[in-house]
């Protein structure tokens, strides 16, 4: 714990954030490791949410996260929530270096060159890499790890939620909740002739705008969803300035037959089209290509490339009979169980023979490996 206190403490900007630190490093020094394999995580590139994201997909492996190294100085600020996540997390603890002691069956994680002395003591290597495009036929024989749910899901126990609210009835035909703010309405690099979100939403408020709900109070949502009969409307929540709670996020998406998992702003993958297949909300999307293995269109999701698409793909999901939603439903539901629920992921993952595995996360932006040709950057 000294060495811990001497690398924490030093980062403060008053008595406030010094005590911060100090509670950190006791809370951290007292985490102890209760049987579950171990994964030293070394993401040295990584902060904030996606540092976060990265340990919770092994931890909801089951695994005990160990953040080796030197803490950067921003990790010390407790004003960002996601930075309190990582140092709030009961699963993940911070160490200088990996121990000399016998590692067993640990697992080693890391965006670093791996000495040869180190290399030898793990049973698997997980060498890692980051891409803002995560394009499956792009990355060649890197494996694409499953993108994440939003980081407040799991940091409220959702996922425990999940075959409980799989059962609940359907109730709302096309439902679509985000952010609009100027910046959605962007046509980036990476969306590459996507629409954007902003744009979308506008095209559907004018060709469905008898069938239209749009609502931009949380109350009033929630209000509708336990009086109206909405299966045969399309439901649009503007969260530009309302919010639902964070624990009445996924029974509102669990809801619903259809989500429009419409993009983000920096890349095109979205947290809520992950939550909408893991509840059975069926996504309509524009970028199936971007999941591992790729979505199809009419398979386990409804997909469009053009403004007219889009509202054919709707169309196509308000129309469709309870049998084919059921098979559909279903099949997506199954997709996210065996390719994107993180101990399902990784147990495939670790069943072949190759102890040096190369990964790639998506992330905002692109490691040097993937940009200098080891893949693609976008």
């Amino acid at each position: 714990m000294s060495q811990f206190l001497k690398t924490y403490l030093p980062f403060h900007d008053g008595l406030a954030s010094r005590w911060f630190c100090l509670r950190q490093a006791v809370r951290n020094a007292s985490k102890r490791n209760t049987g579950r394999p171990v994964v030293f995580l070394e993401a040295t590139a990584l902060g904030d949410r996606h540092l976060y994201l990265l340990a919770e997909f092994f931890i909801q492996a089951g695994y005990f996260v160990s953040i080796v190294g030197g803490i950067r100085k921003e990790l010390y600020y407790y004003r960002d929530p996601y930075y309190f996540y990582v140092f709030s997390s009961k699963n993940i603890n911070f160490v200088k270096e990996v121990g000399s002691g016998d590692l067993g069956n640990a697992l080693l994680c890391t965006d670093r060159a791996v000495p040869g002395h180190q290399e030898e003591r793990f049973p698997r290597i997980l060498r890692l890499s980051y891409d803002i495009d995560i394009a499956p036929e792009n990355a060649g024989a890197v494996v694409i790890l499953p993108y994440p749910m939003h980081p407040n899901v799991y940091k409220t126990g959702q996922l425990a939620r999940i075959p409980e609210l799989r059962g609940r009835p359907k109730t709302v035909g096309v439902f679509f909740a985000g952010n609009l703010k100027d910046q959605y309405a962007r046509t980036t690099r990476l969306l590459r002739g996507m629409l954007p979100r902003a744009v979308a939403v506008q095209g559907v408020l004018r060709r469905f705008k008898e069938r239209v709900r749009l609502f931009t109070t949380r109350e009033a949502l929630l209000r509708a969803l336990d009086e109206e009969d909405l299966a045969a409307s399309i439901v649009v929540f503007d969260a530009t300035t309302a919010r639902l709670g964070r624990e009445e996020w996924f029974p509102v998406l669990a809801r619903s037959r259809f989500f429009l998992a419409l993009p983000g702003v920096v890349m095109p993958m979205c947290h809520n089209g992950v939550e909408a297949m893991a509840l059975g909300a069926v996504p309509i999307l524009g970028y199936g290509h971007l999941f591992s293995p790729r979505l199809r269109s009419g398979a386990v999701c409804l997909e469009y490339a053009s403004e007219a698409e889009l509202a054919g793909a709707i169309e196509t999901a308000l129309a469709m009979d309870a049998a084919a939603y059921d098979g559909l439903r279903g099949r997506a539901m199954d997709h996210f169980d065996r390719h994107m629920e993180p101990a399902a992921f990784l147990e495939a993952l670790l069943r072949g023979p190759a102890r040096v595995i190369d990964v790639r996360f998506p992330a905002e932006f692109v490691s040097e490996a993937v940009a200098g040709g080891n893949g693609t950057a976008g």
